[in-house]
């Protein structure tokens, strides 16, 4: 086989200026001597011979292959197991301190240290963590052999773990068909271990079905406590009612069998029953079993005690007596026919931290293929140390990467997939006549297989009776089976539209009623699972609450017709046998409910509970207008409340539909928008949702109209009143004896159906409060409430009852119009010029000794609006004018001090400023010299 030119790389010479060059080097470095295939590189190139002349031959030259799904992915086996249990875990510190406390309850007599219970649970995570990422000794848990017991006695028999802990063996056969395969799975286990299953291999893979000589098969199954082998003879059926025999379990490798160490790997060679085995220390074994009697053969010690690896790997070639293995750095090969030799195949380099990930047969004699984080290779067991073709795969770095081959249509198509995920990347090359090895699929990706789950994803592949095609089955961490048809294609050959299936599926009874089953499958939680939900079936309580009881509650309506009649009787007198308080604001639901002869404690919900009015009468009654407090009977209800208010025409602007004008208001069609629309009629549920409809109609009528038995008293007393002709010739009076003519200061709050309660709260946790007396109630609601002045201000010019669009402002700081009665002043023309000079920014006048006024205005000045023009002039009384400009004078002084107490004199405050403060005693201090130089 010819090779394809190695990658070399010399550095160049340093050729700046200034600087003295050094001597090229005297051998190139060698990157890699084999072609790395990558998007959009060529990798290398060879030129052979052709009978027209020589020919440049690139290695993706014959790139014009696709691999393509020809049916949709489909569920082969349903689940079996439920979803892992995510159990939210604590610090590591809360853990600690749990199993010290757990230490001391029931082992009071140990002392452990605290710090020892942490390093040991640090440990355990560290442990858990490394397992979780990658488990070495978990291998692919599904396998397909192809069996052929005699003629027309051929099969393939498909193995898999199922069951809730993953340990109980499932074997389905695939049956030949005259066109196509057929699958029809097994609902019940084949075998039952007591360990999940870790690993299962076979003889003879679907993938590479055998001639139609008869071959013996024999299945491998590793489980925690050791491997099983089992014998497949008698497996194969013909019909689908036939029940195959159990599998003969032929032996137990057990961990005494390979020197006390833990079987990683096992790998069936050609003469069987016989096998590689190889542990965790790199120890490589040969097991064969004779007349029942198991041999086990020690070939090649590992050297663990120099490498920490704990990655191993065996696959057996096609001769009994030769097979490879790898570690995480390197592939070896070996043969056993004079004692034990050893050949390095391929290797990673020390310095790198990438791995070698998996290594498998292709079909093809002397070919074989192999993983590592970052590439796929090819490599010939003739040629060691000198791979024939690598294709980068760019996928992060993973150590479950694993690689599966099967021939197609004379190509070598291989899989690369991992355990982590349902990502599946596809691989080709073919070995043509002449020339090295080509490439004819560069890193492809498969259609998703529609597996869910997350973690712990095997595959297997089943070669069709086509040649160019052929199944991927996986399985995922719930135990399903998920089917992808492939068939590989090149240019110029049949459209794969026009293909038929070739592996059909057939699901028995039992298989379905499975798969009913795993719909409802739910973690384990123990005992904590009771605690997550409890099923309550209230069905029946639904079918008492809806059905049962409603034709007796239409029995009971229509026959409580006199009650209905005697209940409009009492209406118009609620008032009068009422109980509830004045204040109460009550709906005219309330006042129908209340009316019953029997109501209910005001502490339930009254929507909830019936009157004689929810039934076909009432609703029959309210068209009437019976109801309506425009009739004859209900207009006493409303002439004897105090206080009646209508909602309906703001229920209007919310629904205008619902809450009409018109007679017609209360009629339940309003809500035909409402209803539920049906594609077929239900008489029953039609009636139902009539009567509803007459309740909800019935209900809304009876909530517009609100109604109160005492009326709200008004914050203003009425013109009318006598007291407001007092409180007027008292304001007058006091007007004529004021100094300063000030006016009325607003009158006192009158708070109506709301008021403030004043109580000393110190006395009133102190002594016991008494209520009910309606003395002491009285006299409250006579006395005024004291408010401050701005409080009356602001609340004089609010009239409750009075409409917002009709209130008018009216500046309080303007002049008021003082009363007829009153003493006519002279009045002051005052510009805002001429008080501009009056607030001068000069200093204070001093002015002679005179007497000033002992009484302070109560009015405050008056204060010109910035907006008003400057030609509009402001009337102030002439006494207001004067001591506006005293105050001008002296501000600092209250007006309220006598003569004796106010001098004519200037004000002695530091004023504030840079400059109005005393000079400072002493001479100022000079600012001391800074130092420029110095040491």
């Amino acid at each position: 086989m010819d090779f394809w030119p190695g990658q070399f790389a010399s550095p160049q010479a340093n050729a700046k200026k200034g600087r003295k060059r050094k001597a090229p080097p005297k051998y190139e470095r060698v990157v890699a001597n084999y072609p790395v295939l990558d998007y959009g590189s060529l990798a290398s190139a060879v030129e052979l011979k052709r009978p027209n002349g020589y020919e440049w031959v690139f290695p993706t030259e014959s790139n014009k292959g696709r691999l393509r799904a020809v049916t949709e992915p489909r569920k082969f086996f349903p689940s079996t197991r439920p979803h892992n249990i995510e159990i939210p875990r604590a610090t590591l510190k809360q853990r600690a301190e749990q199993g010290a406390n757990f230490l001391r309850t029931y082992q009071p007599d140990v002392d452990i240290p605290f710090d020892l219970i942490k390093n040991e649970l640090r440990e355990s995570d560290i442990l858990t963590d490394a397992v979780q990422t990658f488990d070495p000794f978990c291998g692919n848990t599904l396998t397909s052999v192809y069996c052929n017991e005699a003629y027309r006695k051929r099969n393939i028999l498909v193995a898999f773990p199922t069951g809730p802990g993953g340990s109980d063996l499932n074997i389905s056969p695939i049956y030949f068909r005259t066109d196509n395969l057929q699958f029809a799975p097994r609902h019940s286990p084949a075998w039952s271990f007591e360990t999940p299953i870790q690993h299962i291999t076979s003889t003879s893979p679907g993938s590479r079905p055998g001639s139609t000589r008869k071959t013996d098969n024999f299945l491998a199954v590793r489980t925690y406590g050791g491997t099983s082998i089992f014998d497949l003879q008698g497996q194969v059926t013909h019909g689908l009612a036939q029940a195959p025999p159990r599998p003969t379990e032929l032996s137990v490798i057990l961990p005494t069998d390979v020197g006390g160490g833990s079987l990683m790997d096992l790998s069936f060679t050609s003469s069987v029953p016989e096998m590689f085995l190889i542990d965790s220390r790199g120890n490589l074994y040969k097991y064969t079993l004779r007349n029942e009697r198991k041999f086990s053969n020690h070939l090649l010690a590992g050297d663990s005690e120099k490498s920490d690896d704990t990655f191993w790997r065996v696959r057996a070639r096609d001769s009994s007596f030769e097979g490879v293995f790898c570690s995480s750095k390197s592939i070896r090969l070996f043969d056993t026919r004079s004692g034990i030799a050893t050949s390095e195949l391929y290797s990673v380099a020390a310095e790198s931290s990438h791995v070698v990930t998996s290594v498998e047969a292709t079909g093809v004699e002397h070919l074989l293929c192999a993983s590592t984080t970052t590439e796929v290779l090819w490599l010939d067991d003739r040629f060691p140390k000198r791979p024939l073709l690598g294709s980068k795969h760019h996928r992060n770095f993973d150590r479950t990467l694993s690689v599966q081959s099967v021939v197609a249509d004379q190509a070598i198509i291989s899989l690369l997939s991992s355990r982590h995920n349902g990502y599946v990347s596809a691989f080709g090359v073919t070995t043509p006549e002449e020339g090295p090895l080509q490439c004819c699929i560069n890193s492809s990706a498969l259609p998703f297989t529609g597996s869910s789950g997350t973690n712990t994803f095997s595959r297997t592949i089943v070669r069709h009776l086509n040649e160019d095609s052929f199944s991927l089955l996986e399985l995922n961490e719930q135990g399903s089976i998920h089917h992808m048809e492939l068939v590989y294609e090149t240019d110029g050959a049949e459209s794969f539209e026009s293909r038929r299936s070739q592996l059909t599926l057939h699901w028995s009874d039992e298989v379905k009623k499975l798969d009913k089953q795993s719909e409802g499958l739910r973690p384990d939680y123990g005992r904590l699972g009771g605690r997550e939900l409890v099923e309550v079936d209230l069905s029946g309580l639904y079918e008492k609450l809806v059905n049962a009881d409603e034709e007796a509650n239409r029995q009971d309506a229509e026959g409580n017709a006199e009650s209905l009649y005697d209940l409009l009787d009492r209406i118009p007198s609620f008032w009068r046998n009422s109980e509830m308080e004045p204040t109460t604001s009550t709906t005219l639901f309330d006042v129908v409910f209340n009316s019953n002869e029997d109501p209910i404690p005001q502490a339930r919900a009254d929507f909830l509970t019936g009157t004689p009015l929810n039934s076909t009468r009432g609703y029959r009654a309210l068209r009437q207008g019976r109801l309506s407090l425009s009739s004859d009977k209900m207009k006493k209800l409303r002439g004897e409340a105090g206080w009646h208010f209508d909602l309906a025409s703001t229920l209007r602007n919310l629904d205008s539909a619902v809450f009409r004008e018109d007679e017609n208001s209360s009629d339940s069609d309003a809500l035909t928008p409402y209803t539920v629309s049906r594609r077929n009629e239900i008489p029953e549920a039609d009636q139902r949702e009539s009567e509803s409809g007459q309740q909800l109609a019935l209900d809304l009528a009876l909530s517009t109209d609100v109604m109160r038995s005492a009326s709200f008293k008004s914050t203003h007393p009425n013109k009318s009143d006598e007291s407001l002709e007092i409180a007027d010739t008292l304001s007058i009076a006091t007007g004529k004896l004021s100094l300063n003519n000030r006016t009325d200061e607003p009158p006192h709050v009158a708070f109506g159906s709301c008021r403030p309660s004043e109580r000393d709260t110190k006395a009133y946790y102190k002594e016991t409060h008494v209520y009910g007396d309606e003395d002491n109630e009285m006299e409250d609601i006579e006395k005024p409430v004291e408010m401050p002045l701005g409080v009356r201000l602001l609340l004089n010019e609010w009239v409750v009852g009075s409409d917002p669009k009709d209130y008018a402002y009216v500046d309080p700081y303007g002049l008021k119009e003082r009363h007829e009665e009153g003493p006519q002043d002279n009045f002051i023309v005052m510009t805002q010029a001429s008080m501009a000079q009056t607030q001068s920014q000069a200093p204070p006048t001093i002015i002679a000794t005179k007497k000033l006024a002992s009484t302070q205005p109560k009015q405050p000045p008056a204060i010109l609006p910035a907006s008003q023009p400057l030609a509009k002039a402001q009337v102030l009384p002439r006494q207001l004018q004067t001591q506006a400009s005293y105050s001008q004078v002296f501000g600092t002084q209250p007006d309220s001090q006598g003569q004796d107490s106010q001098y004519a004199m200037a004000s002695t405050q530091i004023l504030p400023g840079p400059f109005g403060g005393r000079p400072a005693a002493g001479p100022k201090k000079k600012p001391p010299k800074k130092r420029i130089g110095g040491f």
